[in-house]
């Protein structure tokens, strides 16, 4: 099913217009930004770096993922053999 015939359902049960909406998904982007957010700095506060605020930002935590991927050699470009 698609996501539009979702909200085309809720709009029938809860008689609601596009603000409604707008304020349900900014809710549940802001709880999947926190939730993934405090995954990365636990992760990040493990390996000891800095600037862990980024975990929270939208668009710098998946740079910052990157360079905790670097850090824990998970992400090797050049493996010895």
């Amino acid at each position: 099913m698609s996501f539009f015939i979702y909200t085309s359902f809720a709009e029938t049960l809860f008689n609601a217009d596009f603000w409604v909406y707008f304020l349900v998904g900014g809710l549940i982007f802001a709880i999947i930004t926190v939730l993934q957010g405090m995954g990365l700095y636990t992760i990040a506060k493990r390996e000891g770096l800095n600037h862990r605020w980024m975990a929270f930002v939208p668009f710098l935590n998946t740079y910052y993922t990157r360079v905790c991927a670097q850090k824990n050699r998970c992400l090797n470009m050049n493996p010895k053999i």
